[in-house]
């Protein structure tokens, strides 16, 4: 019996042991908060997925003419963000590429994503 109580002991005392390790890996989570509800990353940091393309959220809030008119809004937000960057890229070129509804507020965040223009 004393033999299980060692061998139990042991197995604690590693366990607990190796759980003090370093865990800072330096990688940047897949989510983040807004509004006590987790979203997806790129709702509150956009994107850098491509070095050759500009990425902008756009967000709008829950509207009385739908979601088809919010989702449209949110694209009208982003396309204004990229309209800052350059007068040589056309903000027509851009598409949605992702799409997070909040579930307790409606709000929706698109990622709209712009290739950028080469000038030669």
């Amino acid at each position: 019996m004393n033999i299980y109580k060692t061998l139990g002991l042991s197995a604690l005392v590693v366990l607990s042991l190796s759980s003090c390790g370093d865990k800072s890996d330096n990688t940047e989570p897949e989510r983040c908060m807004i509004d006590k509800t987790w979203a997806p990353k790129w709702v509150c940091k956009g994107s850098d997925e491509d070095p050759d393309n500009f990425y902008a959220v756009g967000i709008a809030k829950v509207s009385a003419k739908g979601t088809s008119f919010q989702r449209k809004e949110a694209m009208v937000m982003a396309r204004k963000k990229f309209a800052k960057l350059s007068d040589k890229n056309k903000v027509e070129n851009s598409k949605q590429i992702k799409h997070w509804q909040h579930p307790k507020n409606d709000t929706v965040y698109i990622l709209v994503e712009m290739p950028k223009m080469v000038s030669k």
